[in-house]
């Protein structure tokens, strides 16, 4: 089936020049033989020297599923973010992009990819994947803008959205029966899908074991195969960090095929990656009498990894210097920092900086105690 979308991709790149075709040759021949890394490189070299093609959409797409290193995956994919708006195709390739951020726990690029991906005629289930992030960030102009561009237009999102106004205001019991209700009897499998996971993460947040089980139970009879799914079976238990801070050491599970022995739950940053394609140890045999193997030189040290936590994002500095003043009021470390999203001034504030993981967790936690909602961000 790759081989066949290669092929299909070569015919429509035949304008195109020569040393894009060699890569898209090299890409083909690599996948016959078996060698994804190989097809991987040649697509994203072709990528990277073909922005803005009208094949790149389709190019994207085989990357996509042949690409093995999830590093080299997210950063391609932000690349082609840039790279693809009014591309025939974009808008597939951008929700796929943003839920690959959001499940990685990337959340501001994934929150952005949503709305890239809707404004290149993706469906309004993207605005409310958006309006969902938008509102784990407390990012209030987002959400209105996400609402005000939703009113009217799809009646099933708005019961999703009115669930999780339920849900902030405490009716659980409420939330809970829009959620059901909206899973079962929507015609679109997106919403049911995400009204179920905002069903299961409820009942997490609420350390409901029967309530997680239960929707755990509807998530694997209808999505079986995707990452929500695969998330929830394998969360942690009541206490641990929520699911979304999991980040994802490979492709989620329907952007890569995955067979039955390699379908393992998603490890957290703290867990060691396997590194595929390594010999594994053998049974020992003689010792040889005399000879040493010489030392390994030495591998360079390894930059400890730092993370932020982040309570707000603003397009509006005073409202970002408000919640600033009361984080401080509460006894948080908090600062302000000003940057560009997609050419808009935007105003982040962070409760803690530049913090390791487990203190990074701490203040996440002490940040929900005190009535915000925070997520970590890894520092770059």
């Amino acid at each position: 089936m790759r081989s066949i979308l290669l092929s299909s991709i070569l015919v429509c790149a035949l304008a195109a020049p020569a040393g894009a075709d060699a890569l898209l040759d090299r890409a083909a021949a690599s996948e016959r033989a078996g060698d994804l890394d190989g097809a991987a490189s040649a697509l994203a070299e072709w990528l990277s020297a073909n922005p803005g093609s009208p094949e790149s959409a389709s190019v994207f797409d085989s990357y996509f599923r042949v690409e093995q290193d999830f590093p080299r995956l997210l950063q391609t994919a932000a690349g082609f973010l840039k790279t693809g708006k009014g591309v025939a195709g974009a808008a597939a390739q951008f929700e796929r992009i943003a839920r690959l951020f959001d499940l990685s726990g990337r959340i501001e690029e994934a929150r952005d990819a949503y709305l890239a991906a809707h404004a290149e005629g993706a469906a309004d289930s993207t605005l409310v994947s958006a309006f969902l992030l938008s509102l784990g960030m407390n990012d209030a102009e987002s959400m209105s803008a996400a609402l005000e561009r939703l009113k009217g237009r799809s009646p099933s999102s708005e019961i999703l959205l009115q669930a999780l106004s339920d849900l902030r205001a405490g009716d659980r019991a409420a939330a809970r029966a829009a959620l059901v209700g909206l899973a079962e009897q929507t015609g679109n499998p997106d919403l049911a899908l995400k009204s179920l996971w905002v069903l299961y993460q409820a009942a997490q947040g609420a350390g409901d074991t029967g309530g997680q089980s239960d929707a755990r139970a509807k998530l694997g009879k209808r999505f079986a195969s995707a990452p929500e799914t695969v998330l929830a079976a394998g969360a942690p238990g009541p206490g641990s960090p929520a699911s979304r801070q999991v980040v994802l050491p490979a492709p989620a599970p329907d952007a890569i095929p995955v067979t039955a022995a390699q379908a393992q739950p998603p490890a957290t940053l703290d867990a060691a990656p396997a590194v595929s394609g390594q010999p594994q140890p053998s049974s020992p045999g003689p010792s040889a009498p005399t000879a040493q193997a010489a030392p390994s030189p030495a591998a360079p040290p390894i930059a400890a990894v730092r993370y932020s936590v982040q309570a707000g994002s603003f397009q509006v500095k005073e409202n970002a210097d408000d919640l600033l003043l009361e984080l401080g009021r509460r006894g948080f470390s908090a600062t302000v920092l000003h940057d560009l999203a997609q050419g808009r001034d935007r105003w982040r504030v962070f409760a803690g900086s530049s913090l390791e993981r487990d203190a990074a967790e701490a203040v996440r936690a002490k940040l929900s105690a005190a009535g915000f909602t925070g997520f970590l961000v890894q520092d770059k």
